[in-house]
């Protein structure tokens, strides 16, 4: 059914009824759910009034006279990063990546896609990637491409993704020419206390990117997009497109109960349990309910993603993207924790305050925050709260 209305979506008669910006944003109809928008379309000089709002929209010019596509080309990256080391490539059995948090048990559940993470230099990462598409057969069609298996093995090559690396050193000192910095002041983007202080003939910058949250994702030369789960993210962020296209599905935070997150203490937290929200399927019919919003992110052109909106990206081969990170709340959420482990009786020792008293208090800590980001943290702090309970009488 999906594809049949895809097809008639892309008729020209159809077509000619949308407008421009709609033909280029709404790039998928989801099976039998709401209707979706497009993702607002701005340039640098008119963002800041979204972002203040935490308003997801794409900047057409935040990367600036700048950019440069082919320094971000993969046969670029293959030489300029040559023999350094990923540590966050993302093999999967399918070209769907469900994202694990390392330190939890990440056994693939029933249904899920086989996936591993390995570390690996980055020509290798390339290497993989085209072995999935099967490249050395005759037939170039994309199923013929995507379904070739190795001799030795008689198995089909994983897909493999680079997600979240640290960027690169080289990288970060090309980004650090770029009008960025300059666009995300100027766009009130980014806590002072988020960017990295590095010593510059003993002089402090305040321009320079974090290591830790500026991260680099490539999907390599494979033969179908690499799609992220349905996830939200705790910070802020920008997705700047360097090379290829991104294709995002996007909705807002107060629907979380509508995609059936996983477990928050579990290796998928913050993640959806539907596999893939363009169809959703009969299980989760509350998602069906909800719009959403739909973008296009085009190579030099950046995408704010605010604090807690679930999305589920779609990455066509050679995609290269870099994202920023902050996290605006971070001292009142930081300043909040003691009182939120009282209120959950994970407290060490003996707490002045009975944890009802805490939980009162947790909740007008979180009231100075803006009211997505609020809902967002005491149904976190709801949902572990029952599971709490549920452990103490099981």
């Amino acid at each position: 059914r999906e594809v049949s209305i895809e097809r008639v979506v892309s008729q020209p008669v159809f077509r000619n009824l949308m407008s421009e910006d709609s033909r280029q944003e709404l790039w998928c109809v989801r099976e039998g759910c709401a209707s979706d928008t497009a993702v607002p379309r701005v340039t640098a000089s008119s963002a800041a009034k979204f972002i203040s709002e935490g308003k997801p929209v794409v900047v057409v010019d935040g990367i600036g006279e700048w950019y440069a596509e082919k320094e971000w080309t993969l046969s670029a990256l293959e030489k300029k990063l040559r023999g350094q080391v990923m540590k966050n490539v993302f093999r999967s059995s399918d070209s769907r990546f469900l994202y694990f948090k390392s330190s939890k048990d990440a056994t693939a559940a029933p249904g899920k896609p086989s996936l591993r993470r390995e570390a690996m230099k980055f020509e290798e990462f390339l290497s993989h990637s085209r072995k999935s598409t099967g490249s050395a057969s005759t037939d170039t069609s994309e199923s013929a491409r995507g379904n070739q298996k190795d001799k030795k093995t008689n198995k089909r090559p994983d897909h493999v993704y680079l997600y979240g690396e640290p960027l690169p050193s080289p990288l970060r000192e090309e980004l650090e020419k770029s009008n960025l910095v300059k666009f995300m002041k100027f766009s009130g983007c980014g806590a002072k206390r988020d960017r990295e202080k590095r010593h510059n003939d003993g002089k402090e910058s305040e321009n320079a990117l974090s290591s830790t949250s500026t991260l680099l994702w490539v999907a390599g030369e494979e033969s179908k997009p690499s799609v992220s789960p349905l996830h939200y993210d705790m910070s802020h962020g920008l997705i700047l497109q360097l090379h290829g296209e991104k294709k995002i599905l996007l909705f807002d935070p107060g629907h979380s109960d509508a995609f059936y997150p996983h477990d928050i203490n579990g290796p998928y937290d913050r993640q959806s349990q539907i596999d893939n929200v363009r169809s959703p399927g009969k299980d989760f019919p509350l998602s069906k309910r909800i719009g959403g919003k739909q973008c296009v992110l085009k190579k030099g052109e950046v995408l704010f993603l605010p604090f807690g909106h679930w999305h589920q990206v779609e990455s066509p081969p050679a995609s290269v993207a870099v994202t920023v990170r902050w996290n605006p709340f971070a001292d009142t959420i930081r300043s909040s924790t003691t009182m939120r482990c009282v209120a959950l009786g994970l407290a060490n020792g003996s707490p002045a305050l009975p944890p009802s008293v805490a939980c009162v208090l947790y909740e007008q800590m979180l009231k100075t925050l803006p009211s997505e980001v609020t809902g967002i943290l005491m149904q976190r702090f709801v949902n572990e709260k029952s599971r709490a309970h549920r452990s103490e009488t099981s």
